[in-house]
């Protein structure tokens, strides 16, 4: 035998192994936290979801993914924070204070000022809690619903120190109160009313306009669409009979004319006609007298036909008189 390795896995050439994978789609995550910095968008929310708008926004500012001006116009307009309750409005406050640094020096000095409404509402409160705490330490007198007996066995037991527990009476309701409620109730119900009727009034009113103008609308159409037929015949009837009758007498006229020229040209065929054969018969019986006596030669028959064609020609064109001239010159 060879020396050759009999083992075919021994005698194969070295090579590259190639697998095929699929690529795996990255899935584009979006930031939830994203919101749209727009005006129109934060006035389209309510109180409670502003704040957290809000929130959002001040976020995006910070990692600059949106502009500070653009969500200090928002902040500063009147609408989005006079449309927000009370509560709201504090709440947003302090988040605006804390969050402060991403505006400018020009808009913190706004922002800290009086003009903000944020600002004036929480001073105002700041006066009437002022106010109320005042009245009490120069008034410091007790509660009408705690008797002075009660009172005074109240401040002796705080004067001995320790946890004091006392009972006290719930008051009776007054009537003079619950009148007042309840006369309070009936004038509104009785406004409620009366704003009913008028608003009721005053569609029926808008109704009834709306209808006379689809009436009226309704008559100018029918009076636009009047068929022509009507017209001329209002026209006619607004004719003067004087101007009809003429034109009738006008038409009569024509008409007679027209059949007496038609009549004198019939006649004058008619006459044309006797003549032509009366002289063809007296040319006749001339011929066979001079054929008798001797003959006429052939350029004087020529001559002669010429000559009473001639004469037959000239009364032909003899001018006609037409017999309504006179009428018409008479009109």
């Amino acid at each position: 035998m060879s020396g050759e390795d009999a083992n075919p896995l021994n005698r194969r050439l070295p090579a590259e192994v190639v697998t095929r994978q699929k690529r795996e789609v990255k899935k584009i995550v979006e930031n939830v936290d994203d919101v749209q910095v727009d005006l129109k968008t934060a006035l389209g929310l309510k109180p409670e979801a502003r704040l957290k708008w809000l929130s959002k926004a001040l976020k995006m500012v910070e990692d600059r993914r949106a502009n500070s001006t653009e969500l200090y116009d928002i902040v500063s307009n009147r609408k989005f924070c006079a449309t927000m309750p009370t509560r709201n409005s504090q709440k947003l406050r302090g988040v605006i204070l804390d969050n402060i640094s991403i505006f400018s020096e020009k808009q913190r000095r706004f922002l800290r000022s009086d003009e903000w409404a944020p600002n004036k509402l929480f001073e105002a409160e700041d006066d009437d809690v002022a106010t109320g705490v005042k009245s009490v330490e120069e008034d410091p007198k007790p509660s009408p619903d705690v008797k002075p007996e009660e009172a005074k066995a109240d401040a002796d037991k705080d004067a001995q120190g320790g946890w004091t527990f006392t009972i006290r009476e719930r008051p009776m309701p007054d009537h003079a109160t619950g009148k007042k409620r309840r006369k309070g109730a009936e004038d509104s119900e009785a406004r409620f009313e009366a704003m009913a009727e008028k608003n009721e009034a005053s569609q029926k009113k808008q109704e009834e306009d709306v209808d006379s103008s689809l009436a009226l609308l309704e008559r100018l159409n029918q009076q636009n669409q009047t068929p022509h037929v009507v017209r001329e015949r209002t026209r006619r009837e607004r004719t003067p009979k004087k101007k009809r009758h003429l034109s009738r007498s006008r038409s009569i006229s024509a008409a007679s004319v027209t059949s007496s020229s038609h009549r004198g040209k019939k006649g004058r065929t008619k006459k044309r006609k006797g003549r032509s054969r009366s002289r063809d018969r007296a040319g006749g019986a001339g011929g066979g007298g001079g054929a008798g006596g001797g003959g006429m030669s052939f350029e004087e028959a020529l001559r002669r036909r010429m000559q009473q064609r001639d004469s037959e020609m000239e009364t032909s064109r003899m001018p006609v008189v037409d017999p309504g001239h006179a009428k018409k010159n008479w009109r």
